[in-house]
């Protein structure tokens, strides 16, 4: 649903899909997931955005954004086991698991100098903020086997895991 007219203006969207990959063989070995469906790499089942701005006074305008889509599938370890005194790593279906959700705020404040829609000259400051509240969303899950303990240790990164103030000022001529 969207907005475009007035001084409040925005847009709600949510989408529900999914994506199943198969791989089929002949030859057992070559089979993924023993042939059955698995999640792709691009399912993300839920995906909502909640975007807005309000136009205020004297040419202010705030506006937000509001982003959360389901975290994407992965394989994750979930043993160990011991053959001929080597700790090898098992591993779970394939993309039966999955990344944590990402989520994140932004806002902003802009305010445009122009007094008519026909002014050539004119100025824009811009103030905002990227992921207010600093969520550390994962990008990646990293595992490694710690001197030859025999369990696994994750690691999670993170890509801009505060929040990001931008300031900006445009001069229009």
């Amino acid at each position: 649903m969207r907005k475009n007219i007035g001084l409040l203006t925005g847009l709600i969207s949510y989408t529900y899909s999914r994506t199943f990959s198969r791989s089929t063989s002949l030859l057992a070995g070559e089979q993924i997931n023993s042939g059955n469906y698995y999640p792709g790499n691009i399912d993300i089942p839920h995906s909502f955005v909640l975007s807005g701005s309000v136009k205020l006074r004297h040419g202010w305008l705030f506006s937000s954004n509001f982003v959360y889509r389901t975290g994407r599938p992965a394989t994750f370890p979930d043993g160990s086991y011991m053959i001929n005194n080597t700790i090898v790593t098992n591993y779970s279906q394939r993309n039966e698991d999955r990344f944590p959700a990402y989520h994140r705020l932004d806002v902003a404040f802009s305010h445009d100098s122009r007094k008519s829609a026909q002014q050539k000259r004119y100025d824009v400051f811009n103030f905002s903020v990227y992921n207010v509240y600093g969520r550390p969303n994962v990008y990646s899950i990293y595992f490694i086997r710690d001197n030859n303990n025999f369990y696994v240790k994750s690691y999670r990164l993170s890509i801009l895991a505060s929040l990001v103030p931008t300031i900006s000022w445009n001069f229009n001529f």
